[in-house]
């Protein structure tokens, strides 16, 4: 009695038909391909969150920039105080020349200190970056799941790979280019035509 009663609950939970099941009648099960990379480089979303990464890196380029202007602007200004030292050695008196001595080794240790200081600001603006453009990548795949999901449904596709993962694809299993469609037409509604 307990077997007939499990193999009935059974028979109960498993769909009729590989139909029901979402498979093709022949019972195989499809799988997809996905190329993510090409997702993020030829969508409108993509397009938009590489700008902002791209921008991110622009800002530390620029600040390293500047740090540069900087440091070859301090070492101009200590090798003109070393070249007037130099010059004028014979002319200062030895209290006159330890003074120009003590400013070379001050603009010298004020040089250290500023390189010190941008590499640590430069290395917390990279992490900054870093850390942003991590959470602009994992809002991309967060957003990109659900079109992920509908266009393999819409599809058939039981299973979904990312190319990176497949070893050799037949391009009848890349579901990306729907998938991009799907995102961009997404994006081009209006905000409120898309929320619904």
């Amino acid at each position: 009695m307990r077997t007939m009663l499990m193999a009935l609950a059974l028979a109960a939970a498993v769909p009729a038909t590989p139909e029901e099941a979402g498979r093709p009648a022949d019972g195989s099960t499809r799988i997809g391909v996905v190329d993510l990379d090409r997702v993020g480089a030829e969508s409108v979303m993509g397009k938009e969150l590489a700008k902002e990464i791209a921008a991110l890196e622009t800002e530390i380029q620029a600040e390293r920039t500047k740090k540069q202007a900087d440091l070859k602007r301090l070492d101009a200004e200590i090798a003109g105080l070393q070249q007037e030292l130099d010059k004028q050695a014979a002319l200062l008196s030895e209290d006159g020349a330890e003074k120009k001595r003590q400013e070379i080794k001050r603009k010298s240790r004020d040089r250290d200190a500023y390189v010190e200081d941008g590499r640590v600001q430069l290395e917390k603006l990279t992490e900054r970056a870093q850390s942003r453009a991590t959470t602009i990548s994992e809002g991309f795949r967060q957003k990109l799941r659900p079109y992920l999901v509908s266009v393999a449904r819409q599809q058939g596709v039981q299973v979904l790979l990312d190319s990176r993962n497949a070893i050799a694809i037949d391009g009848a299993f890349d579901i990306s280019t729907a998938v991009i469609a799907a995102l961009d037409a997404a994006q081009a509604q209006p905000p409120a035509a898309a929320a619904r």
